[in-house]
């Protein structure tokens, strides 16, 4: 039988070790809910993109892309992790301006997820600077009628068209809305470190904000010479329904280029989904004294069945 007074394992009277169990236990609680929290939220975010890549069907929109490239003289305060300190030096010296509009098609891809890749993004450009390319007739959707692997190579094939109008030296394609929100394919979750952050209200809704870190290599976005790219940023999500109302992806692609890409998202009530609206692309190259702006609109989105098979 234990006597009166007797010391507990950490040389304190058992009395006041009871105190510090209290008082680390009342501590913990809060981060334990916290954590629960994040992790329900990451299981509703799961399930809605796993929502998006359907089999069955296409998701089809239209794009209208604005893209801006500044010379400038001298580009201050920037390291690996992107622009920082005081940028008063930044004098843009020459500026290029295009637009175009696309066709945008979402498609599911082999496996449905297996991969880490569950979908992929891909852009018919129809018209640029307001004039119509070929015969201005987009199509990615008319790909919906061939087999899913004819459809995945012709659509790359179309999509690589687009890179011969980009400005800058940026060689990857990264400006494509939806690519951060495979980071929370339940394939890739486990890639990444999440951390609850503050709240937003976006459209009425109190958005909890995730932060996210990539851990894993090799990266999901591959540097222009294939080499690895920790990607960072944030999401806002309604932690009600799981849906992205918001996200912001900083990927770094040497130590001279960074790009920084923010997306808002809108409800389709036709098809029961939170997607893109809005883009905003900020690519920063040092080396090459260049900087390039673009903003985007996404409208009209719809569902195209495909061919089974």
């Amino acid at each position: 039988m234990a006597r009166t007074g007797a010391r507990s394992g950490a040389g304190l009277p058992a009395c006041l070790g009871l105190a510090a169990l209290i008082v680390l236990s009342s501590t913990e609680a809060p981060v334990r809910g916290e954590q629960n929290e994040l992790a329900g939220v990451l299981a509703k975010a799961a399930a809605r993109a796993a929502e998006l890549s359907v089999p069955e069907r296409m998701l089809v929109c239209e794009e209208r892309y604005k893209q801006s490239f500044d010379r400038v003289r001298s580009i201050v305060g920037f390291d690996y992790g992107g622009p920082v300190g005081s940028r008063s030096e930044v004098a843009a010296v020459g500026m290029d301006k295009r637009e175009w509009v696309a066709e945008m098609a979402l498609f599911s891809a082999p496996g449905n997820g297996a991969d880490g890749l569950p979908w992929r993004e891909f852009r018919d450009i129809v018209s640029i600077d307001g004039k119509p390319r070929r015969d201005g007739q987009p199509r990615l959707a008319r790909l919906a009628a061939q087999s899913p692997d004819v459809a995945a190579i012709t659509a790359l094939e179309i999509s690589q068209e687009a890179t011969a109008y980009l400005f800058g030296r940026l060689l990857r394609a990264v400006d494509t809305p939806r690519a951060a929100q495979i980071f929370l394919h339940e394939a890739n979750q486990p890639r990444f470190e999440f951390k609850k952050g503050g709240q937003k209200s976006i459209d009425g809704v109190k958005a909890m904000e995730v932060k996210f870190k990539e851990t894993s290599t090799p990266t999901i976005i591959r540097a222009s010479g294939g080499t690895d790219s920790l990607s960072t940023g944030s999401f806002w999500i309604d932690p009600a329904t799981g849906d992205v109302l918001m996200s912001l992806l900083k990927s770094p692609d040497t130590k001279e280029i960074f790009d920084e890409l923010t997306v808002t998202y809108a409800r389709v009530p036709e098809l029961g989904l939170c997607l893109p609206a809005t883009l905003t692309e900020r690519i920063i190259d040092e080396a090459a004294a260049q900087r390039v702006l673009a903003t985007a609109t996404y409208t009209n989105w719809r569902a195209v069945p495909r061919k089974k098979g």
